[in-house]
């Protein structure tokens, strides 16, 4: 087998994990619910994802204020350039943050670490 590239994320599921042929051969974490498992990752990748939506609307808006004030002689020119720093700075945190749940697939946008995994065969 070939290594996987730098930076590669490699979604593993959560030891012990059970098959359950009631519910067409879906892989589960012990302890969750029929057709559900946990991937290592999957809920700090959801977090790291809310928290970098929250820090990016903020950045925004003071960047917005920021432009205003300066446009009216009230901010200075390095107050101005510290928020677009800030504002790009979370931008590409969003963009990194939003990406690495993208990777797990569609769906995993609230933050409960569950993933649904089904079978493509009925068991």
């Amino acid at each position: 087998m070939g290594r996987e590239p730098h930076g590669a994320l490699v979604p593993r599921l959560c030891w012990p994990c059970v098959a359950d042929s009631r519910e067409g051969g879906r892989a589960r974490e012990q302890g969750t619910g029929p057709g559900e498992a946990r991937l290592a990752g999957l809920g700090q990748a959801q977090a790291d994802s809310r928290r970098a939506q929250s820090d990016f609307a903020l950045a925004e808006k003071n960047l917005t204020r920021l432009r205003e004030l300066h446009a009216a002689g009230v901010s200075s020119r390095k107050d101005l350039a510290t928020a677009e720093a800030d504002y790009a700075r979370a931008d590409a945190e969003l963009a990194r943050a939003t990406g690495k749940v993208k990777l797990y697939g569609p769906g995993n946008d609230s933050v409960d670490q569950n993933f649904s995994l089904a079978s493509p065969i009925d068991g």
